[in-house]
């Protein structure tokens, strides 16, 4: 059951990898926490707000 969970892991962690190097769709970027902004910068919109 380790051995599923674990290569459940990688697997996950070397397509996100893929996806970010390879196809460059911004996908694991999306899935990252947003960093702190300093105060007075205004926040950038999601790509859902701006409709």
């Amino acid at each position: 059951m380790a051995w599923l969970c674990g290569g459940l892991v990688a697997g996950h962690v070397l397509v996100a990898l893929k996806h970010h190097y390879i196809d460059r769709d911004g996908v694991l970027t999306r899935m990252l926490p947003r960093r702190e902004r300093h105060a007075g910068t205004t926040p950038r919109l999601t790509a859902q707000e701006e409709r």
